[in-house]
């Protein structure tokens, strides 16, 4: 009988040991996090940025549409990100698949626009991750006969890079046609996941 109590106290003496560990692997993973937290100030930070970008980038502001479309792209996206946009069918996966998505977009010009902040979300998916979900209003053609609103929703899906990397992208048309253009970007959020939808007529 005293064997047996022995016995079961090693064999409890164990078990609380096996969780103890478990317990400090899961204390250790969390902290060895180097990202920042990602939170509702951080993702209103980084689509703002985004929709001054288009701004930035647009062909008001860089007449060679196709350089300005690359410098977006690889300033705000990451090299393996994923592409559905608003205006198009197609999905596009890397730099130069989006840079060429957005040498058509920056042509009309867009003007993003917020119309209620208050209804997009941000959440946060592990270290180094996040998204933001909610709604948000385009000019196209600003000031011109062509002037048009767009409404849509989406999704954007973050991804901190902890070190600087470089990115490239090769120009497919216009003045500089075959040019391959590099640039460097340091550590921060940048865009790996993004939907984009047109709001459906309510029911």
């Amino acid at each position: 009988m005293k064997h047996n109590f022995i016995l079961a106290l090693l064999v409890s003496a164990g078990i609380i040991s096996g969780c103890t560990t478990i317990v400090n692997k899961e204390a250790s993973a969390a902290t060895s996090c180097n990202a920042p937290a990602f939170n509702q100030q951080t993702a209103e930070q980084q689509l703002t940025k985004w929709g001054n970008g288009l701004k930035l980038y647009s062909i008001n502001s860089n007449p060679d549409r196709y350089v300005g479309a690359g410098y977006f792209t690889m300033t705000y996206y990451a090299p393996d990100a994923i592409l559905q946009p608003t205006v198009s069918q197609t999905q596009r996966s890397g730099t130069q698949e989006l840079y060429d998505y957005f040498t058509h977009f920056v042509t009309t010009n867009p003007i993003m626009s917020i119309p209620s902040i208050e209804s997009n979300a941000a959440t946060t998916l592990g270290c180094g991750y996040g998204s933001y979900a909610g709604n948000y209003d385009f000019t196209k053609y600003s000031g011109t006969a062509k002037e048009q609103s767009v409404s849509a929703r989406f999704t954007f899906i973050y991804k901190y890079m902890e070190t600087s990397f470089t990115t490239s992208f090769t120009v497919e048309s216009g003045p500089q046609k075959g040019k391959v253009i590099t640039q460097t970007n340091q550590p921060g959020w940048y865009v790996y996941k993004q939907q984009s939808s047109i709001l459906p007529v309510d029911n």
